[in-house]
């Protein structure tokens, strides 16, 4: 269990660990540095704009993505960088979890680590994901809600009762109690990352420049193929095409 292993065990221990569920096709003997392995998973993710590809490359995708979460825990600067894929990644995390019910607590894992981080944290507003979250089944909505308290906040009512009295499938809540005894310090304060996530707004609000900065849009899609507008900018998204493109 990575949950005994990870506090004192050596890093070597911890990569073995984290790799354990990964197929052998998606990492090899000889592997990469752990941000490389994270950078390789979330590229992957990225270009993922169909079923098709979903079904060929999403379970690969999703252990690597689990195994690099877990080697670089704790990692700002490394998350930091990758936190503008976070779109394409919560897409893909609601995707997988829809489509493939078994990898639940996989999902409520990665969950769980990336909202440890700030800029990752801060990132989830951004993101239309409450009416996606609310489509799946009740009881994988309680395990994911009992990751953050952000998450608990996007799922449906009933689902946010029951993680709140505690009623709710002890896998997740081992889920919840394995990730806190991996991750080497808690998420910050849900305030301190909705300012940050405030901030570009506000900056952005005022004057012609600020109205250009406002019109950096790009058009993307979710892993089932669906359109939405992100700004470059704001971090904004939307599924309604935005006047400026």
């Amino acid at each position: 269990e990575i949950m005994q292993q990870a506090p004192a065990s050596s890093p070597s221990k911890r990569a073995d660990a984290a790799f354990k569920d990964v197929e052998p096709a998606v990492v090899e003997e000889d592997r990469d540095e752990p941000a490389e392995i994270l950078l390789e998973a979330i590229d992957t993710i990225a270009s993922i704009d169909s079923r098709e590809m979903m079904e060929k490359d999403g379970l690969g995708a999703l252990s690597q993505l689990r195994a690099g979460l877990l080697l670089c825990t704790g990692q700002e600067d490394v998350l930091s960088r990758e936190s503008h894929q976070a779109h394409s990644v919560f897409s893909f995390l609601v995707s997988i979890v829809h489509s493939h019910e078994e990898v639940v607590e996989q999902v409520a894992e990665i969950f769980n680590l990336l909202m440890s981080s700030e800029s990752w944290g801060a990132m989830l507003q951004c993101f239309p994901l409450k009416e996606r979250l609310r489509e799946l089944p009740e009881e994988t909505q309680v395990g994911i809600a009992l990751q953050h308290e952000k998450l608990h906040s996007l799922v449906g009512p009933q689902a946010q009762a029951r993680a709140q009295s505690g009623d709710a499938p002890d896998r997740f809540k081992m889920v919840s109690q394995k990730m806190a005894s991996i991750r080497p310090q808690a998420a910050k304060p849900a305030a301190s990352t909705s300012e940050a996530a405030a901030a570009p707004s506000q900056a952005s609000s005022k004057g012609p420049v600020g109205r250009a900065i406002e019109d950096r849009w790009q058009e993307a899609k979710t892993a089932e193929g669906h359109i939405y507008y992100y700004n470059l900018s704001s971090r904004e998204s939307t599924w309604d095409r935005y006047p400026a493109l």
